[in-house]
């Protein structure tokens, strides 16, 4: 019996090498995206181009991820991508692949085998021995649907392993986050204390846009910090005033939000 399941066996774990090759449960990929405070600006990742900003789509997933974004007239900036392990994906995820992709098989021979082959061999090995036909060698039927289970829950950890592994290899296990980033450039020639302000003012805006929407009609601690971090160049009633303006022209959109706002500021 157990040469029977030898075969699938092998046929299986060779099917798991080049099924993990895939990284078959994350992939080697992720959508970012890149905004600046600049439009049209060149975004490259470890020295490779990937377009313009506001840029938006998947990057590989690396041990080390670098963006820089770039255009005439400003000096470059760049960000390093920051990375955490997806502990969900690389072991609970695997492990229910492995179970669901490579279990499966057995899982459904133990389900035929509880329902119908095991009742029809019983039925069959009864109905002889009422009438005398069954020798003493013979042994009762067995239901083997516990031994299929045990096939198909092999067949999983035998996936999971080299799953695991090639997730590692490859990044898979790993994911960007935030996936959204923001580089500031500075004009060529802006005195730094004017680019600090800016990129002060934009970050604060854009990192707690949702809150200060909802501060600004009530003038909230949200709305009142970033009034009076642009009170270096405006009165506290023309920065509240940008605020509102701002959020009315953006419709919700944290990045618009802080264009709209850094236009009011540099009227000043």
């Amino acid at each position: 019996m157990r040469k029977k399941f030898l075969k699938p066996l092998i046929l299986a774990f060779a099917a798991i090498i080049v099924a993990s090759c895939a990284s078959i449960y994350n992939g080697t990929s992720q959508e970012i995206t890149v905004n600046s405070n600049v439009s049209g600006a060149l975004v490259e990742l470890n020295g490779v181009e990937l377009g313009y900003t506001p840029f938006r789509g998947k990057i590989k997933r690396g041990k080390t991820s670098r963006i820089k974004v770039s255009k005439s007239g400003y000096l470059a900036g760049d960000v390093e991508l920051i990375k955490k392990r997806d502990e969900n994906g690389l072991m609970i995820g695997n492990a229910v692949l492995g179970l669901v992709t490579f279990g499966t098989p057995f899982f459904a021979k133990a389900y035929y085998e509880n329902f119908y082959g095991y009742p029809e061999r019983k039925r069959d090995y009864e109905d002889r021995a009422s009438r005398g036909e069954t020798g003493m060698s013979e042994e009762v039927p067995r239901n083997e649907a516990v031994m299929y289970i045990d096939f198909g829950i092999l067949a999983g950890a035998t996936a999971f392993v080299p799953s695991v592994f090639t997730d590692l290899s490859t990044g898979a296990s790993w994911e960007y986050s935030p996936s959204s980033y923001y580089v500031q450039l500075k004009e060529v020639g802006q005195p730094s204390s004017d680019y600090s302000n800016e990129l002060s003012i934009r970050y604060f805006a854009t990192m707690n846009h949702s809150q200060i929407a909802i501060d600004a009609g009530s003038n909230g601690e949200y709305a009142e910090a970033l009034a009076n971090i642009m009170e270096v160049k405006m009165d506290s009633e023309a920065a509240r005033q940008s605020i509102n303006e701002a959020l009315e022209e953006s419709k919700g959109d944290q990045v618009m939000f802080g264009d709209a706002l850094m236009e009011r500021f540099r009227r000043q």
